[in-house]
């Protein structure tokens, strides 16, 4: 279990992997509805999620952590070029309603920095579940199916959940790492964490019925996810490890959504 949880907090897994799990619910219930997948779609989906956090986490360590020696500009330019070839291809295959929405995303990205940095907010709170945890999967999604229908958009209330209990404890960490006080708001207590990820966990379970796989996928989920959310309860102090958390907590999330999505459309 030890091995298991090192590997999770191992930064390469949260570059490659973990931008999906902003993707992946939508994704996979998609393929679920739609017979013929859009693999296109879901390879330009990964591009944008993947250069969209590296984009993101150059401003974070060039703004908020004044480092610019550790923020290489030649990486910057390159994820750029990809966020947006990726961006412009995938908006000439959509609704432009849904192109609307992945521009918005795009925008906040950048503006969250400048002209007025605005990442240790309640607004910029929302803002990150909003887009994280709703947009990019109802984009997903409507990749897949070309459609949005009322059933959908009800099941992404778990992930919106657990984005929120993600991005509360992430604002705690990156305070940390920074040596500066959180926002009043963000109370520094881990079992808020821990607790919202479990309503998470039940509510997702609820809305997985009735199974189609004789409960067995979704027992699964119970198990799996929840064995992973476990270790949120555990405060950290050290600079190491509240880095080794923040890159688990991504993991965290790749494991709920890839967990719901199979439980939800089986």
């Amino acid at each position: 279990m030890k091995q298991l949880i090192h590997f999770l907090q191992n930064p390469f897994f949260k570059i490659v992997l973990s931008p999906l799990a902003f993707i992946s619910f939508g994704l996979i219930s998609g393929m679920g509805v739609n017979t013929q997948a859009n693999w296109m779609g879901v390879i330009l989906l990964y591009l944008i999620s993947v250069s969209g956090q590296l984009v993101d986490h150059y401003y974070f360590v060039k703004y908020n952590h004044h480092l610019q020696a550790a923020a290489p500009r030649i990486i910057w330019f390159v994820c750029e070029i990809v966020l947006l070839v990726a961006s412009g291809l995938l908006i000439s295959q959509q609704h432009w309603i849904v192109s609307l929405l992945l521009i918005m995303y795009i925008a906040f990205i950048h503006l969250q920095y400048m002209p007025y940095n605005i990442t240790q907010t309640f607004s910029h709170f929302a803002l990150s579940i909003f887009f994280n945890g709703y947009i990019l999967n109802c984009i997903a999604y409507y990749s897949q199916t070309g459609l949005l229908n009322r059933r959908f958009l009800i099941a992404l209330i778990p992930i919106v959940i657990l984005m929120g209990a993600i991005q509360f404890e992430i604002i705690q960490l990156k305070a940390k790492l920074m040596k500066v006080a959180p926002p009043r708001w963000a109370i520094d207590n881990s079992l808020i964490t821990f607790a919202i990820s479990i309503v998470a966990l039940f509510f997702s379970l609820y809305l997985c019925l009735p199974s189609k796989s004789f409960f067995i996928i979704q027992l699964l989920h119970a198990l799996l996810t929840g064995a992973a959310i476990l270790p949120l309860a555990i405060r950290t102090q050290r600079n190491k490890q509240n880095q080794n958390k923040l890159n688990y907590l991504h993991s965290v999330a790749l494991i709920f959504t890839i967990m719901y999505a199979l439980s939800y459309i089986y």
